[in-house]
């Protein structure tokens, strides 16, 4: 039987195996053992300028087929050529 410390063991092992850096990671486990909540919280610092960036994904329900239709297209941007730019400006 895991415990919630060795949940956690397991879970931070993962990541630091899978990152070349550590990313501060916090998983809520239920009673059934399914994962409720992921907290990451991120460090950044570029040219002498820090920052976080924090992301929480709360599993609410299981096998729920909630209707998903894409955003029209003057509603999205695609940001990857600046966040490749800014990733090649921290030599990444």
């Amino acid at each position: 039987m895991c415990t919630p410390d060795s949940r956690r063991e397991r879970v931070d092992t993962r990541w630091k195996r899978t990152l070349s850096w550590y990313i501060n990671t916090a998983v809520w486990v239920d009673g059934k053992g399914l994962v409720r909540r992921i907290a990451i919280s991120i460090a950044i610092t570029a040219a002498g300028n820090g920052g976080q960036v924090a992301l929480q994904i709360d599993f609410l329900s299981f096998n729920a087929s909630p209707p998903v239709s894409a955003p029209p297209s003057s509603q999205v941007y695609d940001l990857t050529g600046a966040a490749l730019q800014g990733l090649s400006q921290l030599g990444r």
